[in-house]
């Protein structure tokens, strides 16, 4: 079972990440990391959250941004062996399925990256981002 890290980035949003980390552990898929990387936010977001095998901490110690934050995330993945690293959203709720259905579809397909239909709520409307599924296909 390939390994997952999920990286969750906050900066002053301590309630979204906060159930963002709930439905990540809800998650059918076992074999998960989660890299909560704070972003200098003052927000009491360590005081919330527990750390154990399956959730770490980093604080930095500026504000990094998005791309900067997300980094040291991605650094610590790969330190820590990660097969596959789930970048986050910090206002994301996923379904209990989600990284189930990508691991195994990244593995079925043999890609190297792949990203999830996105349903905004309350609507339950999908917008698709990037190529369309079988793009790359047809061009080989």
């Amino acid at each position: 079972m390939k390994k997952v890290a999920v990286v969750i980035l906050n900066f002053k949003v301590k309630e979204h990440v906060l159930k963002c980390i709930d439905s990540v552990k809800k998650s059918t898929y076992r074999n998960i990391k989660i890299i909560l990387v704070d972003n200098n936010s003052g927000d009491g977001i360590e005081d919330e959250i527990k750390q154990n095998g399956n959730l770490e901490f980093i604080q930095t110690k500026d504000n990094l941004g998005y791309t900067g934050g997300n980094n040291i995330g991605i650094k610590r993945a790969l330190e820590e062996k990660s097969d596959l690293i789930f970048l986050l959203n910090p206002d994301t709720i996923l379904s209990e399925r989600a990284i189930e259905i990508l691991v195994g579809n990244m593995i079925i397909e043999d890609v190297g990256i792949a990203g999830p239909k996105i349903y905004f709520f309350p609507t339950g409307e999908t917008k698709k981002y990037g190529m369309q599924e079988g793009y790359l296909k047809g061009l080989m």
